[in-house]
């Protein structure tokens, strides 16, 4: 939520074979918690190009609005004097680089993690003896922290949530080519834009709704899609959203910016555009 991002297993100071769960207790790195301006010097982009999106669109800055992201932790309160976590046995909640077998940190789907700056979606414990249980004894240790198959790990479905809605115009004459929606959210140090429009060649993310009996204001359906045309996931938290009339023509107009917690599955948004 504050991140942008699920906590990442980190390599340990004095073993780099051995990773752990530091990110929640550590800041080090990580930027702070703070207000950043969706300036185009704080945007990075999701495709290789300069200022585009994941499907292809160009992407604008916006300086009225300001982003809030960042470390605000501990998220995860040691004992005192502790430097690692340990289950209720007092054995270390780690991973290895270099053994799958007895990985505590896990991945999405339950998968083991062996690889720093991979994502944690939930951590094992393996009982008094410390060791995966096999054969008749298979899940017999499985009570406190149960397995991806019970359904309590967290999924990447769990975790990300599309938006779609709503833009109403009021006044007529526009076309769909001229209704733009953004959304902005953090990724590391900077912001990222994703851009719900109709361009050339692209799939179709902005559609007029409005019936021909209508004269005094129009609605457009919007959703952020990808290049081979399905619905966008992003990463639950607090997000910002705008919708623009014309972006970066000198007589753009705008909807307010709009504030709000993404959530999974789904997000239905109503942007609104005064003449």
């Amino acid at each position: 939520v504050d991140m942008g991002r699920l906590p990442q297993a980190r390599a340990d100071v004095a073993d780099a074979t051995k990773l752990n769960l530091s990110e929640l207790w550590q800041q080090n790195a990580l930027p702070s918690y703070a207000a950043v301006q969706a300036a185009t010097a704080n945007i990075t982009s999701t495709n290789a190009g300069a200022l585009l999106d994941a499907d292809g669109d160009s992407v604008g800055e916006d300086t009225a609005v300001y982003l809030r992201y960042g470390w605000r932790g501990p998220y995860l309160q040691l004992p005192v004097g502790a430097e690692t976590l340990s289950d209720g046995f007092g054995h270390r909640l780690s991973s290895l680089t270099t053994d799958a077998s007895l990985s505590h940190l896990r991945g999405n789907g339950d998968a083991a993690i062996i690889a720093a700056g991979t994502s944690i979606y939930g951590v094992r414990s393996f009982g008094r003896s410390n060791v995966i249980d096999v054969g008749d004894n298979a899940d017999a240790y499985e009570n406190d922290v149960p397995r991806s198959t019970s359904g309590k790990i967290l999924s990447a479905s769990q975790l990300q949530g599309t938006v779609s809605g709503t833009v109403t115009y009021y006044t007529t004459g526009a076309t769909a080519a001229d209704i733009v929606v953004q959304i902005y959210y953090p990724n590391g140090s900077k912001i990222v834009v994703q851009r719900a429009a109709t361009q050339a060649g692209g799939t179709a993310e902005i559609v007029e709704t409005t019936p021909a009996s209508v004269t005094t204001y129009q609605t457009f359906q919007f959703a952020f899609r990808d290049s081979a045309g399905a619905e966008m996931d992003f990463s639950v938290g607090p997000r910002m959203i705008r919708a623009y009339y014309q972006f970066g023509d000198a007589s753009q107009r705008q909807s307010a910016v709009t504030t709000f917690p993404l959530t999974s599955p789904g997000n239905i948004l109503n942007l609104a555009i005064n003449n």
